[in-house]
């Protein structure tokens, strides 16, 4: 039998320094290195990543191996699954084929190199949800059509329509990745700390979509929003099925 990840944690707010979030990196490693200078990451402060570290961008293993570094470090992360996390430990488990190009882009395939049991063990220590204080982090959402919301997981994954319901939420608020929207409107959420955040740019779209192209960072106690611009190479963009 398979090992499984565990499903969700619940814990307050940091005590000792800030809890900074972080969703939808895809790969753009000097990206997101820029955006951890610009927030001045402590090992005092606590990273949750919301999913899709990998794929889209140009750098995914790299990606994976300065996270894993960080953590060696003594660093704080936090992981929620995302929906290409999962193609990824599918891959590195060899459950499909790695040279389905709906899996990894050509460059990944011949640049890469791949330290599975390493990547397994990092991406299998995430939750589908994290409930930070009154908080829930999530890669996509919840199906609150369902009368479980909080165990249809791989709806947390890739759930792309759904409403926000208080008879589950409580008056909690949302914040998630999975579908790029504009900064506008993200910044818009944040400044009213709406009950749902979507924090996804699509830093992977810069050139392609308007009003994309940024990795963004938000403090969950101050909801102080920080942005970086994409500093990679303009992706292929190869997945957008998923």
């Amino acid at each position: 039998m398979s090992k499984q990840f565990p499903k969700s944690i619940a814990l307050e707010y940091n005590e000792h320094g800030k809890d900074w979030i972080i969703t939808d990196i895809h790969a753009c490693l000097n990206t997101l290195s820029r955006l951890l200078k610009k927030i001045e990451l402590s090992k005092k402060d606590r990273l949750f990543l919301l999913g899709d570290l990998v794929n889209k961008g140009p750098r995914s293993s790299e990606t994976l191996d300065y996270l894993i570094d960080l953590e060696k470090q003594g660093f704080i992360i936090f992981k929620v699954m995302g929906n290409h996390d999962l193609i990824w430990l599918d891959l590195l488990q060899g459950k499909i084929k790695a040279d389905d190009k709906k899996i990894m882009n050509q460059q990944n395939l011949k640049s890469e190199k791949i330290k599975n049991e390493e990547y397994i063990d990092f991406l299998m220590r995430s939750y589908y949800y994290i409930l930070l204080s009154d908080n829930y982090l999530v890669h996509a959402g919840f199906n609150f059509q369902s009368n479980s919301p909080f165990e249809e997981y791989i709806d947390m994954t890739c759930i792309r329509e759904w409403e926000l319901d208080d008879r589950y939420l409580e008056g909690k608020r949302v914040i998630h990745g999975h579908i790029a929207h504009p900064f506008v409107k993200i910044f818009e959420a944040v400044e009213k700390k709406a009950q749902r955040i979507p924090l996804d740019n699509g830093c992977v779209y810069i050139g392609e979509r308007p009003g994309t192209g940024r990795l963004l960072a938000l403090e969950a106690k101050s909801f102080e929003l920080i942005s970086q611009k994409n500093k990679d190479q303009n992706p292929n963009s190869i997945f957008d099925e998923f």
